[in-house]
Parts: C-alpha cells; sequence; structure tokens
C-alpha cells in the first residue's frame, strides 16, 4: 500500500488591509504628464531630424526644429482641450443619469466627482503645454537632448554596418560570392544588350 504525505500546511499570515494612498493632486499629475509630453516632443523633433539629415540630406537648422518642439507641444495642448470639452459634454449628461450602468462610458450622477476631476487636469494640462510652447529655453533642452540623441542613433547604425562590411571583407566566402554575383549581373548585362532595340536594329542592318 502506498504511503502519502500529508502536506505540510504554509502559513501565509494574515492579510492586512494596505492604508489608501492620498489622492495625487491635479499639479502632480500635471508635472508628471509634462515628463511624458517631454519625451514624446523629443522623440517628434529626433525622428524629424533624422529624416532631414539622413534622408534628405539637409543641413542642421535649429529655428526649424525650435518651431517643430513648439508645433508638436501646441498639438497636443489642442488634444488636451479637446478631451477636456468631451469630458465636459460628459459630465452634462451624467446630471441626467442614475442608475446602474451599461458600458463602461455610461457615466452617472455618482461618476460627477471623477469627471469634474478629469476635465479640470485636461484644462490644466492644456494650459501648461500652451506655456512651455511659448518657452524658449524649453524647447532649446528638447531640441539639444533631440539632436543627441539623433546623432547618437545615426553614428551606432554607421558602426553597426562598418562591422558587417568588416566581418564580410573577411570572409573568403564573401569574395567568392561576390565574383559569382558580379558574373551573374555581366551576363544578365550581356543579356539585356542583346535584346534591347538598338541591338536588334544593328543586327538587321547588317
Amino acid at each position: 500500500m502506498a504511503w502519502f504525505r500529508k502536506p505540510r500546511s504554509l502559513d501565509l499570515g494574515t492579510f492586512v488591509q494596505p492604508e489608501a494612498l492620498p489622492e495625487a493632486s491635479i499639479d502632480d499629475l500635471v508635472a508628471e504628464s509634462e515628463l511624458l509630453v517631454g519625451a514624446a516632443v523629443r522623440l517628434a523633433v529626433k525622428n524629424l531630424l533624422i529624416l532631414r539629415s539622413v534622408r534628405d540630406g539637409l543641413d542642421y537648422d535649429e529655428q526649424l526644429y525650435l518651431a517643430a518642439a513648439r508645433d508638436e507641444l501646441l498639438v497636443l495642448a489642442e488634444e488636451k482641450r479637446g478631451d477636456a470639452e468631451r469630458t465636459a459634454e460628459a459630465r452634462a449628461d451624467a446630471l441626467t443619469r442614475s442608475g446602474r450602468a451599461q458600458h463602461f462610458h455610461d457615466y452617472g450622477e455618482r461618476d460627477i466627482a471623477i469627471l469634474e476631476r478629469r476635465e479640470a487636469y485636461d484644462w490644466r494640462l492644456a494650459e501648461r503645454l500652451v506655456e512651455l510652447a511659448g518657452d524658449r529655453d524649453y524647447a532649446a533642452e528638447m531640441v539639444a537632448a533631440a539632436r543627441d540623441a539623433a546623432w547618437h542613433e545615426i553614428a551606432e547604425s554607421v558602426r553597426a554596418k562598418l562591422e558587417r562590411a568588416a566581418v564580410s571583407s573577411d570572409d573568403r566566402d564573401y569574395h567568392l560570392d561576390r565574383q559569382w554575383r558580379l558574373e551573374e549581373l555581366t551576363r544578365d548585362l550581356e543579356r539585356q544588350l542583346a535584346e534591347s532595340p538598338a541591338a536588334k536594329d544593328d543586327q538587321s542592318g547588317r
């Protein structure tokens, strides 16, 4: 008869409800969002800088990138104003509703305080983004950070390509394959030349 050992019970302790954290202030939420906005602006300017310099071969134009940073901030500010207006409409509609919600955005009287807080946050953040758009020092800081990130990304891309080229040039098979590809290319060119209208006209005129 097989003998089974009774599993030892584990003492997991007693659950203690953690103390509720104080609700973050609107100013704290705006300050946190400002960090996220800064990252988004730097990314947008960095991508623009890479496209203009690498793809289009254009020189660095600080004034253009300062304007791009300001435009990005104003676009984000306009988005937050739109969010605030939609929240205000939802709050006005919620005043006429009661009972259980039918879906996630089915707000009622119990949601008024939450909607008021969300609307206040959206308006405050929109105002802050407009302030930042008018701050030349802030825009210059964003552009400088984007420029450094762009140069680093470009340098890493060039370094990776050089490393691949160095490995390929030291590989004996690379040279053999290169010679074979050149011979294939030569044959393709000769065939295309022979089939070209000019070559056919030349042959018919002989």
